[in-house]
């Protein structure tokens, strides 16, 4: 089965370093095919035994701390699941000049549509969508600073872990391919 494992915080301002080459090892080590990375951020998608994703991410996120000496939280999800947020996006939600758009990936205590009233996003300046366990959000360059994203905080902050749109779809796109392999 295919999954994708996101990790939280990595690789962000110099701190919690943790090299892809290193990481896809310890996914193999792990016992894990098909190991895929994405670019330099922790993403990684595998193939495994079918498994609880809880499960896949507390041995994960031991595995790395024993090889990095990192400690971070990682959301595994099926490639059933990252490809449904993907296809959530709408196909104009693009980042560029104009528009930032993100994938706030939601931790499964907060995995739920009530996510996005605690989000507070502002409907006069971004828009924001529920969709598979993730919030989908769109703001315009101008008014990033004053988006719920950049205000986020609270119980929401400490569990999500966010992509771009762009990342979002290379994630489902890679783990359609792993899956034919």
């Amino acid at each position: 089965m295919q999954y994708a494992a996101l990790l939280r915080g990595i690789n962000v301002g110099g701190n919690n370093t943790v090299p892809m080459a290193g990481l896809r090892k310890v996914f193999e080590d792990a016992g894990h095919t098909g190991v895929r990375t994405y670019i330099n951020s922790g993403n990684v998608v595998f193939d495994a035994p079918r498994a609880r994703t809880g499960d896949l991410a507390r041995d994960l996120e031991e595995a790395v701390h024993q090889e990095f000496a990192v400690r971070t939280r990682i959301l595994v999800l099926s490639g059933d699941r990252v490809r449904r947020i993907a296809a959530g996006l709408p196909d104009d939600w693009e980042r560029n000049e104009e528009w930032s758009c993100n994938v706030l990936y939601l931790f499964p205590e907060r995995a739920s549509p009530d996510a996005l009233t605690r989000f507070s996003a502002d409907p006069e300046r971004e828009e924001t969508r529920y969709c598979a366990g993730a919030i989908l959000h769109r703001v315009g360059r101008a008014n990033v600073g004053r988006s719920a994203l950049y205000r986020l905080s609270g119980d929401l902050k400490d569990a999500v872990t966010i992509r771009t749109a762009r990342t979002a779809r290379k994630l489902a796109a890679l783990v359609a391919e792993t899956g034919k392999r």
